[in-house]
Formats: structure tokens, sequence, C-alpha cells
């Protein structure tokens, strides 16, 4: 390749990596808008603090994980993205639903595809901005991890002008085994998230090998939210 058509092939990248920025940012929507980090591709990645708490009693002595590594990634073109803390916990969700890796084990749930996910957290809404820098989204929603009646309290500091993804505060009732009696312990997490990218790599959308066969599971009638209460 002579100079020149390398000069060529150069301007044309970065020709299209400035369009593909420039339509990302948009003004600050208006207080009550729906979060929209669902709907942004994106990729976010830090650490997770979680604990869990009794009822009533207060954190359980052993619970706290601090530094964990966490993730986030959206490519709302081809309607997927992957919700990622730890080894243990992880969702992918695609345009036909999603797999939830909990306790060593996969499901899929067919209901919960993106188009479904993105609609039930449009409950989330902004609530305020903060000192210009950043908007503050705040509401009750359900997703593939929880199962209808319980909720997830959901917090998100978002870039005010990119819909990426600062920082996320959730709490959520841990679930048990079907039938369990005791369902009096919440989980709390605040992640927070200082890398990000805005062109996610396809490679952090493939699936858990741990997932493959999760879908003829679901089939069978072996749901996550028949196995576990929440």
């Amino acid at each position: 390749m002579n100079s020149k058509v390398l000069i060529l092939a150069v301007l044309a990248v970065v020709a299209t990596v400035s369009c593909e920025v420039a339509t990302i940012f948009h003004p600050p929507p208006p207080i009550g808008s729906p979060i929209r980090i669902f709907e942004t591709k994106q990729y976010v990645s830090g650490t997770a603090n979680i604990s869990q708490v009794r009822d009533g009693v207060g954190i359980i002595p052993g619970s706290v994980k601090q530094n964990m590594p966490a993730s986030f990634a959206v490519d709302p073109a081809n309607k997927r993205y992957v919700f990622y803390l730890s080894t243990t916990n992880t969702q992918y969700t695609y345009a036909n639903g999603s797999y939830q890796i909990f306790t060593g084990r996969c499901w899929f749930d067919p209901s919960a595809t993106y188009d479904a996910e993105v609609a039930r957290h449009r409950s989330v809404t902004k609530i305020q901005s903060v000192l210009g820098i950043a908007d503050m989204y705040s509401g009750l929603t359900v997703d593939a991890a929880v199962c209808e009646p319980s909720r997830i309290s959901f917090t998100a500091v978002v870039g005010p002008f990119d819909d990426t993804l600062k920082q996320l505060v959730f709490a959520q009732k841990v679930p048990r085994a079907a039938g369990t009696v005791d369902k009096n312990i919440t989980v709390l997490g605040t992640l927070n998230y200082p890398t990000f990218s805005y062109r996610p790599s396809a490679d952090l959308f493939q699936l858990d090998p741990l997932c493959y066969n999760a879908g003829a599971a679901a089939a069978a009638g072996f749901s996550y939210c028949d196995t576990f209460d929440f």
C-alpha cells in the first residue's frame, strides 16, 4: 500500500469513528425521562461491592464482597446486552430471550427478550442532574434476574450527554429454592464503572458454554422463575 492510499484509509477510519461518536451525544434529557443505558452502544467496566442483609437484623457476616470485577456491554443494533457480575452471576440478553447464570447453572427465559427488558426498565426515570456532569435515575423494575412479584430497587448515575453508565446501586431479594420459608434476605450492590468505550467488541456477547443446553431445559419446563422464589 503506497503512502497516499494509506493516508486515505486512515482518514476514512477517523471519519467513520468521528461520525459514530458525534451521533452519540445529545442534550441532557428532562426530569422524568426513562433510562436509555440498554439502548445505547457502550462497554463499561470496573468493580462491584456486594453484601447481603437480613431484614431487621443487618449485614450477614461473611457476605461482604469487595472489588469484584464487573462490566456491562450493550449492542442495540443487534438487540443484545451482557451484565457481568463475577463468574457466578452473569446475564446475557438477546433478541430471543435471556440466559441467567446463577449458583453454577444457567437458565434460559424466552420471555425476557431484549425488547422486553428495555421496556421493563423504562420504569427507571431521571430524578435529577448531578452538577451538570451526570444524571441520576431511580425506580423499581423487573429483569431476567428477578421474578414477579419481586422488584429491584435500581439507581444509576449516567453520563448526561451520551447515556453511558457510570455507577449502579441496586437492592433485590436473594433468590431461594422454590418453597424455601426464609425469604428475608436482600442483596445490596454498588457497581462503579470508571472505564468505558463506545465500541464494544463482538466477543463480549459470546454466550458462556455453561448455557449451551439451557434452551432445551427451558423448553422442558425447567425455568429460572419456577426454580427460585423471591
